[in-house]
């Protein structure tokens, strides 16, 4: 089969993939319609600006537009709950965003921010995507110098991190700046590096941007045959990844290999189909490499006012991207359609144009540094292997004598059981001979023991007694306490019936004073007079009176007798007339044992 047979196949295959293309991917509408749900349902800000980041990235190479709108939405509500992780990543994504577009100058004010703060964050894996992705605008821009220093700091620290996808896509760019450069050995041996790991775990999407950027390299060499079977196998496996802006890079070097092939018709068709889908996504990064091969096709079909305007337009937007490289390629390519046109002055123009633009290239002191960078790499890569390889020795030596410790641990040990078992054997007749005396004194120990175990089940019997006594004690302690509130309530009423039996005896010392007195003083009185009388014949008025006296008498006594009997008897030595409950707390309160 011959490479134009082959380039058909690819291109009947890239038709079916562009058909098929403009489907996403089941599993990739599976995690947005995921993420889109979680996002309605999320309530805080925090948690809905870190889901809109992940659309966006979800949506990154499918619509970049859509995905920009994402990370905006995200990067607000960030910003306004102050949740740095999510600034950044909407930093960056509005970056990546800005890369498409072609705004480079934009895109790295974003992206150095997001780095900013990231180092603050501690964040690795974040720090190394920025540093990559800087290093592909510094690319885009021409400025090889500082695209290659971000990718070597990018790969120290995915190496160190062990991030085998990262390291991968750091060496595949690192690879596309020594092509670019026209030092196509150093880039084929990156590529060869970044294809291992690709394969290595199994990454499909990076394998397939590996291999498009060595097809570019062997188009470079001339060697369209390997080209051509370099981006079929690219293709077969884009058709597994699923991103636009991969397709539109694929198509445009697909073209560039049939315009080497002089087949223009099907050149162009790739071309055009690769500018639409540039158009449609606004994919300008890639847009003007594109747009010089359709320039050129467009000449060599001697269609030059068209490639003129395609020439312009990729000129301005080579000057609108600050890209000296682009402005350089595309400045070649309009000085050879003006000269075909045999506008020799507009020729001339672009001419000069391209050269000075060469000649800043060659006199930039920062492209003298690539080679210095990269050996700054190699230097600080071999320091690490070597202060790997002293730890390593280090750690032989430390394993070496600590070896020679057990080595000479076990000699050590073998001499001391030696000497033991000559201690053991002649400690063996004295032990023989001390043999019953231990086992009289074995007897006198447990002997002891078992005195020990009576006193100490004699203690826990006491113990056991004065728990109960406790017990007990604790228990009258209450019994007491509810007798001293009764008691309490008792010596209230008692106090009361006193007090009332104070009052009563008041009236009766009263009534003693004072009535009854009177009725004694008369029958004392009539006595007496009885007495001077004829005590044998007393005068009946004088009985009469003595009687009148004695009921008086008797009428005081029976008063009295109504305001003492409640409380009567009352002894000098206590109150005798209490109830049975009163009785039977009394002696508990005179006794208490």
């Amino acid at each position: 089969m011959n490479v134009y047979e082959k380039l058909t196949r690819l291109a009947l295959g890239f038709i079916t993939w562009f058909l098929f293309f403009h489907q996403v991917n089941a599993q990739e509408k599976t995690l947005i319609d995921s993420l889109e749900q979680k996002l309605w349902q999320a309530k805080h800000d925090t948690v809905k600006s870190i889901l809109l980041e992940q659309l966006s990235e979800a949506y990154q190479y499918i619509s970049p537009r859509t995905a920009y709108q994402y990370a905006n939405e995200g990067l607000v509500l960030a910003e306004k709950a102050n949740y740095y992780p999510a600034i950044a990543s909407g930093l960056r994504n509005i970056g990546l965003y800005r890369i498409f577009q072609g705004d480079y100058d934009a895109s790295l004010v974003y992206l150095q921010k997001s780095l900013s703060i990231s180092n603050e964050l501690g964040n690795e894996k974040n720090i190394a995507d920025n540093l990559n992705t800087i290093g592909v605008i510094y690319s885009y821009k021409g400025d090889y110098s500082n695209a290659l220093d971000s990718y070597l700091q990018s790969l120290k620290i995915r190496e160190r991190i062990q991030d085998k996808r990262g390291t991968g896509i750091c060496l595949m760019n690192i690879g596309a700046v020594f092509r670019d450069k026209n030092n196509l050995k150093r880039a084929m041996e990156y590529f060869d590096k970044a294809i291992q790991i690709a394969r290595e775990i199994k990454n499909k999407p990076l394998e397939a941007s590996v291999l498009s950027e060595m097809a570019v390299l062997q188009i470079i060499e001339k060697d369209y045959l390997k080209a051509s079977a370099t981006l079929q196998e690219s293709l077969m496996l884009f058709e597994q990844s699923k991103d636009y802006f991969d397709l539109s890079k694929t198509l445009s070097q697909i073209s560039e290999v049939y315009e080497k092939q002089n087949e223009y018709e099907k050149a162009l068709s790739f071309a055009l189909r690769s500018l639409k889908i540039q158009e449609e996504h606004g994919f300008r990064s890639d847009k003007v490499a594109t747009l010089v091969v359709t320039a050129r096709i467009y000449q060599k079909t001697k269609r030059l006012e068209e490639a003129v305007v395609v020439g312009r337009q990729a000129l301005f937007l080579s000057q609108q991207q600050h890209n000296q490289t682009n402005i350089q390629q595309t400045a070649f390519v309009l000085a050879s359609i003006y000269k075909a046109k045999e506008q020799y002055q507009d020729a001339l123009y672009y001419h000069e144009l391209a050269t000075a633009t060469k000649d800043s290239l060659l006199n930039d002191g920062k492209l003298q540094n690539l080679n210095s960078l990269e050996a700054d790499y190699r230097f600080d890569k071999q320091k690490t292997q070597i202060n790997l390889l002293k730890a390593e020795k280090q750690l032989a030596d430390e394993e070496n004598k600590y070896q020679e410790l057990i080595r000479n641990f076990l000699i050590f040990t073998l001499l001391a059981t030696l000497t033991s078992a000559v201690i053991f054997l002649r400690g063996l007749r004295l032990l023989s001979r001390s043999y019953k005396k231990q086992e009289i004194q074995q007897q006198e120990i447990l002997d002891k023991n078992a005195l020990l175990e009576a006193q100490q089940q004699e203690m826990l019997q006491q113990a056991q007694y004065l728990k109960d006594a406790n017990e007990e004690i604790n228990t009258k302690n209450e019994q007491l306490s509810i007798a001293n509130e009764t008691l309490d309530d008792k010596v209230r009423q008692r106090t009361e019936i006193l007090r009332q039996q104070n009052r009563r005896l008041r009236e009766y010392g009263y009534m003693n004073a004072h009535r009854l007195r009177s009725p004694v003083a008369s029958i004392l009185g009539l006595i007496n007079l009885i007495k001077l009388t004829d005590s044998q014949n007393p005068d009946p008025e004088i009985i009469n009176r003595l009687f009148d006296s004695a009921e008086n008498l008797d009428s005081v006594v029976k008063e009295i007798q109504v305001i003492v009997e409640p409380f009567y008897p009352v002894r000098n030595k206590g109150i005798t007339n209490i109830p049975e409950t009163d009785q039977e707390i009394l002696p508990k309160i005179q006794d208490p044992n």
